[in-house]
């Protein structure tokens, strides 16, 4: 008689996403950073100068000045093209900034273009410290002739304390990119942010994720498109939520939503609830319908905020999901 295998068994199970420094569930809170460090943008009359190196690909335009006189042209990229940024040496950036920031206006972006950042020691263009990042998991969409500022926090870049000194950005995948590129920044918080609140696999688990719910409540008046909630004029950095490893940072997924638009594009809303005090809130959620999103040990879903939410009323997120036993 052959022996019949039971099915997995599945349990509900519902998490809070908390903030990975101090478990706190609040989301609405200023994770915003300042200007640390100028990297470069332009060296023209107006511009405030550089403090790093440029090199590789592209030339100074005023065509492509962001702020100031001049910015960075790219020209059009054959595959695997780069440029760079050079500090002269090498450091321990994560003891000293949070993240690396610059603003990008995409030209030209044919189907299937990757831009890819990574670090290297000074004057090497390998090899790459840690991982490289895709721009893409920082900016929610490539729109041609469009300013849009990139942020991302060197812990992404799983650089593990090692100091480095070049930071080399890449166009991969296709031929044809083109990038205006400027105000190139190190960055510090006033606080503790970027903040991540994060749900994680525990071992001897599989986690099927069924539903990730972001809660929203803000006055009820100034919800346009061009807001976030009732902020106006978006953020500039943006919310993300993504997927990862939590060994390695490696994302394996992510969005990123600055306003409206993309908040009621990427989540599915619900219907809003209104309070007697003029209070609106919003229930917004990522359902993996047909792909699935499966927590192990080592990988996390989180939110990290990188902007300042505090005039929001509340912001939290729950994560629910299908609780599989897995045999030792």
């Amino acid at each position: 008689m052959p022996i019949r295998t039971l099915p997995p068994a599945f349990f509900f199970g519902l998490d809070k996403f908390v903030r990975v420094s101090d478990g706190i569930e609040q989301m609405a809170v200023d994770g915003s950073s300042t200007v640390a460090e100028d990297v470069w943008d332009g060296t023209g009359s107006g511009d405030t100068g550089s403090d790093w190196t440029r090199g590789g690909q592209g030339s100074e335009s005023a065509d492509a000045a962001h702020s100031g006189d001049y910015g960075l042209d790219t020209g059009v990229l054959s595959e695997n093209q780069y440029w760079f940024f050079d500090y002269g040496s090498d450091r321990n950036l994560e003891s000293l900034f949070d993240s690396i920031s610059f603003w990008v206006n995409p030209q030209a972006y044919p189907e299937g273009s990757a831009l890819r950042c990574g670090w290297a020691a000074s004057s090497n263009l390998t090899p790459i410290v840690g991982n490289t990042v895709k721009v893409s998991d920082y900016l929610p969409n490539a729109d041609l002739g469009v300013w849009q500022r990139v942020t991302i926090p060197l812990v992404d870049f799983n650089l593990g304390g090692t100091p480095v000194g070049r930071f080399i950005c890449q166009a991969r995948q296709t031929s044809g990119q083109q990038y205006y590129i400027d105000d190139v920044d190190m960055l510090n918080s006033t606080s503790d942010g970027p903040y991540r609140y994060r749900c994680t696999g525990v071992a001897g688990q599989n986690r099927h994720v069924g539903r990730i719910t972001l809660l929203l409540a803000a006055n009820e008046t100034g919800w346009n498109s061009s807001a976030f909630a009732d902020i106006a004029g978006g953020l500039e950095n943006g919310l993300i939520v993504r997927q990862g490893k939590l060994s390695t940072q490696e994302v394996i997924w992510s969005t990123v939503m600055k306003n409206n638009m993309d908040l009621f594009g990427h989540m599915v809303p619900s219907d809003p609830v209104n309070f007697a005090d003029g209070e609106l809130m919003m229930v917004f959620s990522i359902i993996p319908a047909v792909s699935t999103i499966l927590l192990g040990p080592d990988d996390g879903v989180e939110f990290v905020v990188r902007d300042d939410l505090t005039t929001l009323t509340n912001m939290r997120a729950y994560l629910q999901y299908g609780r599989e036993e897995v045999p030792a």
